[in-house]
């Protein structure tokens, strides 16, 4: 199969069809084109379809990540409010319980004071019998106020054990929070910068999708193009190939017209020696004729010429 060039050569060497050499060479040029921008055109789409599938897995795993972060901030949210609900509580038991201790000390102190103050009155007393009467009712009220003291220091180490173990807790409530919150924090930065690549990606499908459907446009226009190139070209064919049987006629023909001229000439050239020699002929017999005219004009002269008498 020759190239194009040498097509394009072929058809300019025979003079049928030399005029169509430029146009088939053009054509050519047109198809060639239209080719490589197919082949083009299909390579990137390849490419952008390559690439809509990656970005496409990358923009459903950033929906599933934000689905996700979505519900951790939210779970971290309940646990938030619900430490501050602790913390509030632990808040209000701390100041329900420093009341309470509060009011232990006033009373131990009350009661210290009624005990000094009654100790004193029995020992400043002048009367024996009612002295040691009294002494002994001081001595029973002292055993009970102290008893009362006793219970009340104890109620008191307990308020006190209770407010620092409350402490503890809010301590470490107040901890929990700020360790909730600055992971909070954290995941939402990572939601927004995922909710920025996701909105990025879904643009990066839009623009993707649009250059896909460019393409798909331009490739359907290059084939119907080529399409209608072909036929151009296959019409083109016929006609060379129409022209090339015309000529192989147009030549047989010649041939025959040149062979029946050939005879005719050598039939001619033979006519005329025949002709020459002919015409030698009837000229040697015009002077033969002329020659016996003149020999019978003579007789007859003789013939006619009266004779002498001798």
């Amino acid at each position: 199969m020759c190239s194009p060039v040498q097509a394009v050569a072929k058809i300019e060497q025979n003079p049928v069809i030399a005029t169509y050499a430029e146009e088939f060479y053009k054509l050519f040029q047109v198809l060639r084109e239209s080719n490589v921008t197919k082949k083009e055109l299909i390579d990137k789409c390849l490419q952008l379809e390559k690439q809509l599938s990656k970005s496409t897995e990358k923009l459903i795993a950033a929906t599933k990540a934000v689905q996700e972060d979505a519900e951790v901030i939210q779970s971290l949210k309940e646990k938030i409010n619900n430490s501050w609900k602790i913390t509030d509580a632990a808040h209000e038991r701390e100041q329900q319980a420093q009341e309470i201790i509060d009011n232990l000390r006033n009373q131990i102190h009350a009661l210290t004071v009624e005990l000094d103050f009654k100790s004193k009155m029995a020992s400043d007393s002048d009367d024996g019998g009612a002295a040691n009467k009294n002494q002994e009712r001081l001595e029973r009220e002292k055993q009970k106020l102290l008893s009362e003291v006793a219970q009340l220091q104890q109620k008191l180490a307990n308020a006190l054990g209770y407010q620092e173990e409350l402490e503890r807790k809010n301590s470490q409530a107040d901890f929990k929070i700020v360790n909730l919150s600055a992971e909070l924090e954290k995941l939402r930065a990572d939601f927004d910068e995922v909710k920025k690549q996701r909105d990025k990606l879904e643009s990066d499908t839009i623009d993707i999708n649009t250059e896909l459907n460019k393409c798909s446009n331009e490739i359907k226009f290059l084939q119907n193009t080529l399409h209608q190139r072909e036929n151009l070209t296959g019409l083109l064919d016929k006609q060379i190939s129409d022209l090339k049987y015309t000529k192989e006629r147009l030549l047989k023909d010649l041939d025959e017209r040149n062979q029946k001229h050939r005879q005719l000439q050598e039939n001619y050239k033979e006519l005329t020696e025949n002709n020459g020699e002919t015409t030698k002929q009837l000229a040697k017999s015009a002077l033969q004729i002329k020659f016996q005219e003149d020999q019978n004009r003579n007789m007859q002269a003789k013939m006619d010429k009266p004779s002498c008498p001798h």
